[in-house]
């Protein structure tokens, strides 16, 4: 990578409580969520990655009203005051309805990161190949979205998905995702990590 500056554990964003950032961006980025599997592991793993189209943001948000408009959570997925706020229900209540899942979200757990690459453009600029990399620090929704009109179900089901060619075929971009790896696996180990339920406070 041609970037002089190394990426730092300064450069890493806290992902706090109360909090929603958005990412713009394009064909050929790529977003790769990842996490320790045990609290003594060192090796990050990648637990899914998208593919960008041009015209994708992401937005992560632990923010309920920030929530896409096609996503509840589950009655078990509130913590705290937004569980408090529901009240109490019956297992079989909450066994009666579905959880919210789509290829296009992905659950964050406290110590997981996200790690963004792509190709230097003007409004951001890559740190040692490093568009963006967070590591949240509470649970968190993140979703990848795009206002474009899909011709057919098809369409945006393969979107969703997120992968859309083999990385094999995209050597520039299979370098720059091997290298944000390393990246990640030289900052160390999360501040925080949680192997609980999955909940928004």
């Amino acid at each position: 990578m041609s970037d002089s500056k190394q990426f730092s554990s300064t450069d890493l964003l806290a992902f706090d409580d109360d909090t929603t950032l958005r990412w713009s961006c394009r064909e050929k980025d790529v977003l790769c969520w990842l996490r320790i599997p045990g609290v003594f592991s060192v090796e990050w793993q990648i637990l899914d990655l998208w593919q960008c189209d041009a015209g994708d943001f992401v937005t992560m948000t632990n923010c309920i009203a920030d929530f896409p408009p096609n996503f509840k959570l589950h009655p078990l997925e509130k913590k705290g005051a937004a569980a408090r706020k529901q009240g109490s229900f019956s297992a079989e209540y909450a066994e009666s309805i579905e959880y919210v899942e789509a290829p296009n979200l992905w659950k964050v757990r406290s110590g997981d990161r996200l790690l963004w690459v792509g190709e230097s453009r003007p409004q951001t600029r890559p740190i040692d190949g490093v568009l963006g990399l967070v590591e949240f620090r509470e649970d968190a929704l993140v979703a990848r979205e795009n206002n474009k009109q899909f011709a057919d179900m098809n369409d945006y089901l393969a979107w969703s998905a997120g992968v859309r060619d083999e990385m094999s075929d995209q050597p520039e971009v299979l370098a720059r995702v091997q290298h944000g790896i390393k990246v990640v696996n030289r900052l160390g180990s999360p501040r925080t990590y949680s192997d609980s339920r999955w909940g928004i406070d």
